[in-house]
């Protein structure tokens, strides 16, 4: 009940943002606009009570309010130099602040000049007792900074939150675009009014603002009525009469719509050079080498962090200013619904870790069994555990890949293999902590007998996915544990799958899949040095491995299927597809070599051995 209360919660405050974004583009008065910012910003956060907005006045060098709400005129008074208190600092860092107790605020108000100290003590002490808690959050736009929204509140009982300083960030974003519209639209107005000459150009802004608002109310109510990414895409294709795509964090086309001759193919087979091009944070162009065709990418972006990008195919003509405010407006749009659609995600794998904790721990019988018919586990079937590890690449910086790249990366990646293995085992339940990918997957009577190293490893590629880990500099670690049919052996099999996991590090500094049914005497083996396994192997077989003669691989070959059918001499020779005198031939020069008798049972079973540990080394070395 909780994790729905939260959900119905974020849905709400997404909808208010979506509300309010409609009314601050519902007109182009700068005043009006200001001031609905400012009021609309405090009706939806809880313990606000006052807020001012201030703009950048290139002329003089100063922030100067330009609308307030909750103090008396005294606050007109107050002119910030950038650097200047938490908004000065918050418009010349770009960044947000939320300060949250008197201590942090006492600290940023000492950066100011006196008559601005004297003018908001005026300001504060005929309105409120003292500020407990602060926002500042500026206003860009097309990465220009031109002002700043501060939001207090003086309640001792309650202080400003993180959800509210997300909220301001994101209805600040749909300020920033309306503010600019409008002043450049009064800009216009001012310079053209009395020249006849320009009013085609004054009808021109004006039809586009209308525009702008029509499109923007247009597709806010179409998230309202749950249209989805798909819907809005081929609404912008529909407008711009082009081609549409939607790219992931994976580089792979989520959506797309196609009108033009360009096929999908073409498309798909450029996916793996966008990485090359695509900035999370500016718009940017692809280039078809064999056509006309360039593909424009424009980041979809929330609160600073990249969800993906939207891709308009186009020929070599620019855009008009009606196509760029189309894009624009969807680019926005399209970022609160995923934006929405990641949050409900979120509380999804909340509720799969709980399930995941009590199965584990094999405790709260009856959540289980609720958890167990809610996902369709079948305990009358065979299951495996597939336990994914990402790792990053050490040339990666590790603060810029866990706040910029890893954790984004890793839910994009989480949502693709689970849709994938869905399509080969319908009932796999998914999980993730941390950066560890786990799966429930449930077996079929083909999988039963053929599910082993090669076959885990042709899932994974069906759609590329160790591809894109390895064009990501990620590398990763796949462990897949014995197969059980009763809950309470899950724990055991996911022990044993991070077991595998453990094995394989042992060997192997670079990505690999290990099963831990194919382990076997391996696991007892691999407790020694590994250091102690390459000497036995090089007194072992070390004078056949390194034989000069042409017949080298033909005798190490020859060896291992000879030993493993336990010296049965005509399989042998029809496994190899050898004559009989061929093979006799090569068991004698193997003997010579080696020094050694192949029905002598001890020499026979250090061969044995040392051909396990040959196998180890190839089977985990092997390049995947």
């Amino acid at each position: 009940m909780e994790s729905k209360k939260l959900l119905e919660n974020k849905i709400k405050k997404l909808e208010a943002l979506l509300n309010s974004s409609k009314l601050l583009n519902s007109t182009h008065d700068t005043e009006y606009i200001l001031n609905s910012l400012i009021e609309e910003s405090i009706s939806y956060i809880k313990n606000a009570n006052a807020g001012i907005i201030f703009l950048y006045n290139e002329r003089n060098g100063y922030l100067e309010p330009k609308a307030y709400y909750g103090f008396n005129e005294e606050v007109e008074n107050v002119k910030l130099k950038p650097g200047e208190s938490i908004s000065g600092v918050s418009f010349q860092r770009r960044k947000s602040f939320l300060l949250k107790n008197t201590e942090e605020i006492a600290h940023f108000t000492r950066t100011m000049r006196p008559n601005n100290i004297s003018a908001m003590q005026n300001t504060y002490s005929k309105i409120f007792p003292t500020i407990s808690s602060t926002i500042s959050c500026p206003l860009i736009f097309q990465n220009k900074c031109f002002g700043v929204v501060v939001v207090d509140s003086f309640m001792q009982d309650g202080s400003l939150t993180e959800n509210d300083l997300s909220f301001l960030e994101g209805i600040s974003i749909q300020a920033s675009i309306a503010i600019n519209n409008a002043i450049n639209y009064e800009r216009e107005l001012a310079s053209f009014a009395n020249l006849e000459k320009y009013s085609k150009i004054i009808e021109t802004q004006k039809e586009n603002l209308s525009y702008t608002i029509e499109l923007h109310n247009k597709l806010t109510d179409m998230i309202l009525q749950g249209s989805t990414v798909q819907d809005i895409i081929e609404v912008l294709s529909n407008l711009l009469h082009k081609d549409v795509i939607v790219i992931d964090l994976l580089y792979n086309i989520k959506n797309y719509i196609l009108v033009s001759d360009i096929s999908f193919s073409l498309i798909k087979k450029s996916r793996a050079k966008f990485s090359q091009i695509l900035s999370s944070k500016r718009s940017s162009k692809f280039y078809f080498n064999k056509t006309e065709d360039t593909i424009s990418f424009f980041p979809i972006i929330v609160n600073k962090d990249n969800l993906g990008w939207l891709g308009i195919v186009n020929k070599k003509e620019k855009d008009s200013e009606i196509e760029k405010i189309t894009i624009e407006r969807v680019t926005t749009i399209l970022s609160i619904e995923l934006l929405k659609s990641n949050e409900i995600d979120e509380i999804e794998r909340k509720l799969k870790g709980d399930f995941f904790d009590s199965l584990f721990e094999y405790k709260n019988l009856d959540y289980i069994n609720k958890c167990v018919t809610m996902y369709g586990y079948n305990t009358n079937k065979q299951h495996r555990v597939l336990v994914l590890k990402i790792e990053s690449s050490k040339d990666i910086n590790s603060d810029f890949l866990q706040k910029r790249l890893f954790i984004p990366f890793t839910n994009a990646y989480y949502g693709k293999l689970s849709k994938s293995l869905l399509q080969y085992f319908p009932n796999t339940i998914s999980f993730l902590k941390g950066n560890e990918l786990i799966f429930i997957i449930e077996l079929n009577k083909i999988s039963i007998k053929h599910f082993n190293n090669n076959a885990v490893k042709k899932i994974m590629n069906t759609h590329n996915y160790l591809y894109d880990l390895y064009k990501s500099k990620f590398k990763y670690e796949i462990g897949v544990s014995n197969t059980y049919t009763k809950l309470r052996d899950f724990r055991q099999a996911y022990l044993n799958a991070n077991q595998a996991i453990k094995i394989g590090r042992q060997i192997n500094n670079d990505s690999f899949i290990v099963l831990y049914d194919e382990l076997k005497v391996k696991k007892f083996l691999l407790n020694n040095d590994v250091n102690d396994l390459k000497m036995f192997v090089s007194e072992t077989l070390g004078p056949l491995i390194d034989y000069k003669g042409n017949s080298n691989n033909d005798f190490l070959e020859t060896l291992k299927v000879y030993i493993k059918s336990n010296n049965n001499w005509s399989f042998t020779k029809d496994k190899l597809y050898i004559h009989g005198n061929t093979l006799t031939y090569r068991l004698k020069r193997i003997e010579d070599i080696l020094k050694i008798k192949l029905d002598n049972y001890d020499q026979k079973l250090n061969i044995q051995i040392a051909l396990e540990i040959l196998e180890l080394f190839e089977l985990y070395k092997e390049k995947l």
